[in-house]
């Protein structure tokens, strides 16, 4: 017998599920006072329309930032330490071919043959 899994919220929280549908959702309720202010300001900036669609926007953008800020950090630890090239990556380049570049490497390889 498996025990249940336990949510992440320290709270009580609510578990929304429609099998039928494939929706398994968990979330967490709770009575909180905010700044009316910044919220319609958070609301405007990511064009949300809802208290609980801007919150929930805000909450999943921040955590976002701050992933993306750490793998920043550990990129400039690999750069200091020579574990990664930093102009290769910038080599403009070494990316993918475009569209011309694949027709002209065309060409080139009909005239080799």
């Amino acid at each position: 017998m498996s025990t249940p899994r336990r949510s992440a919220c320290p709270w009580p929280t609510r578990t929304v599920a429609a099998p039928r549908l494939g929706i398994y959702k968990r979330s967490c309720r709770t009575v909180i006072d905010l700044d009316d202010e910044a919220l319609e300001e958070a609301a405007r900036e990511l064009g949300t329309s809802t208290k609980r669609d801007t919150i929930n926007t805000a909450l999943r953008e921040v955590t976002a930032r701050y992933r993306r800020l750490r793998a920043l950090d550990e990129a400039r630890e690999l750069v200091a330490e020579g574990a990664l090239d930093i102009d290769l990556l910038l080599d403009k380049s070494a990316y993918r071919p475009t569209s011309a570049d694949a027709a002209r490497d065309d060409r080139g390889a009909g005239a080799d043959a």
